[in-house]
């Protein structure tokens, strides 16, 4: 049997914790940077995915993992997407 408890047909499953829903401050607080850099972040349309529901701007764990991920660079010679 490959794979974990999280592992269906050899696809990762996502967990419960990665679909909670992380307010602004909440989101800087778990990437230890600036509330305001999210919401210029938001404005420039270069930041981590998020949802508005009514005027609230909230995020999901997931997102701001996978927007993690896609920062990665292995050296500073390499040209941002």
């Amino acid at each position: 049997m490959k794979g974990g408890a999280n592992d269906v047909n050899g696809v990762k499953q996502k967990t419960l914790s990665e679909f909670e829903l992380l307010t602004p401050k909440e989101a800087a607080q778990f990437l230890r940077v600036s509330v305001s850099f999210l919401a210029k972040a938001r404005m420039r349309g270069d930041g981590p995915k998020y949802r508005k529901l009514s005027r609230a701007v909230r995020y999901l764990r997931s997102d701001l993992s996978d927007w993690l991920r896609a920062c990665a660079r292995t050296s500073t010679s390499e040209w941002a997407l």
